[in-house]
C-alpha cells in the first residue's frame, strides 16, 4: 500500500534535488521559514472499487514562495517542476503515473506560484483471513461426450 507520507517524502526529495537553494516545507509550516521555499500539500480523494483494492485520486500542491518575485523566476521554476516529474515520479518501489499538471498564481499581487499535480494509482487492500484453510482438495475430472463435469471434495 502506498502511504501519504511516502508520496509527500517522494516530493520533497525531488523538489530539493532540483533546487537545492530552496527548503521545502509541509503546508502547514506558517512561520519561521525563509525563502526561497516551497511549500507541499497533499489533498487525496479515495474510492473503494472492490472488496480487494481502492483507487486513489490525489492533488499535490506546490506552492513556491520567491525571495523576490519576478515573473521570469516563477516561469523558469515552473518548468523545472514540469521537468523534475515529467510523465511519472518514484514512490518506494512504485511510479505513479502524473494525470495532469496545472500551474497558477496566487497572493496579493499573483506572485505566488502554486503548481497542482494530479496523480491516480490503484492500492491493493492488505486483508487478514479469518476461516479455516483448507488441507487438501480432491477433484475428478469426468468427460461425458462433448461436455465436462467436475467434481470437488473437500477432504476432513
Amino acid at each position: 500500500m502506498t502511504k501519504q507520507s511516502d508520496i509527500g517524502e517522494a516530493v520533497k526529495n525531488i523538489l530539493e534535488s532540483k533546487f537545492p537553494g530552496c527548503s521545502v516545507y509541509a503546508d502547514e509550516v506558517r512561520e519561521g521559514f525563509k525563502p526561497p521555499a516551497f511549500f507541499v500539500e497533499l489533498i487525496p480523494a479515495t474510492h473503494n472499487v472492490s472488496t480487494n483494492f481502492n483507487s486513489n485520486d490525489l492533488t499535490i500542491t506546490i506552492t513556491y514562495l520567491p525571495r523576490t518575485y519576478t515573473a521570469e523566476d516563477n516561469a523558469n521554476v515552473a518548468d523545472e517542476i514540469k521537468a523534475a516529474f515529467g510523465m511519472f515520479f518514484k514512490v518506494g518501489a512504485r511510479a505513479l503515473k502524473i494525470d495532469a499538471v496545472s500551474f497558477h498564481k496566487t497572493g496579493e499581487n499573483k506572485e505566488i506560484l502554486q503548481v497542482d499535480i494530479s496523480v491516480k494509482y490503484f492500492d491493493g487492500l492488505e486483508k487478514t483471513e479469518t476461516g479455516d484453510k483448507m488441507n487438501e482438495l480432491h477433484m475428478r475430472t469426468v468427460k461425458e461426450e462433448d461436455e465436462q463435469t467436475w467434481e470437488c471434495q473437500k477432504s476432513q
